[in-house]
């Protein structure tokens, strides 16, 4: 396969056509012993729709993303550094997550209020294994939903905005160790409010 170079970053990228169906979730990751993976999905119009860096082992791509309709995707497997080459592996998979834990919510003003930005929130422990893989989904017809995933030390390890489908948030999490750690159902922009529903899951 010839690789073609991003105009915007100068770095090479593989496309891989994805046949899928509405609704589905895809789950992909990209690993490389010889440059930083960073995996990209790009719907039919060129348009990008998921992206991921590091929420893999080490600095591999770990990457989920709902489709929103039927049709055929591209999933970009390229590098974090500018002009970087070298041998990589990518697997995925579509699917429907068969979800362990849906807790519902809302959020309004006399929640927790995020540290960043004083938006209103809800955080929910979650005790792990170490090398397992957590998926979770927000949703809410209410507001632009925003998740993030704290480490055991309360640090952000991985968040997400807007790949679960229109505004809704979807993230995939590789978890290095054991321990108790974090998601934080949160809303985009700061005095939204309304309800949601928080699904996940630990494979």
């Amino acid at each position: 396969m010839e690789d073609k170079v991003s105009r915007a970053y100068g770095s090479y990228w593989d496309g891989i056509p994805v046949v899928a169906k509405a609704g589905q979730i895809l789950i992909a990751t990209l690993e490389s012993e010889e440059f930083d993976p960073y995996l990209e999905l790009v719907d039919e119009q060129g348009r990008v729709i998921g992206f991921d860096d590091d929420s893999g082992l080490d600095v591999n791509a770990l990457l989920a993303v709902r489709l929103p309709q039927e049709g055929t995707y591209t999933l970009r497997a390229t590098s974090f550094e500018p002009a970087a080459s070298g041998s990589y592996r990518l697997t995925y998979t579509l699917t429907q997550v068969n979800w362990q834990q849906t807790l519902s919510g809302r959020l309004h003003a006399g929640s927790l209020q995020h540290p960043e930005d004083g938006s209103w929130m809800e955080e929910y422990p979650i005790t792990a294994r170490p090398g397992q893989i957590l998926v979770a989904s927000l949703t809410s017809f209410d507001f632009d939903a925003f998740l993030q995933l704290l480490d055991p030390e309360g640090k952000v390890m991985a968040w997400d905005d807007d790949q679960g489908g229109g505004t809704d948030a979807l993230l995939i999490a590789f978890l290095p160790r054991s321990g108790t750690y974090t998601l934080r159902a949160n809303t985009y922009k700061p005095r939204q409010e309304g309800a949601y529903v928080l699904q996940y899951s630990l494979h």
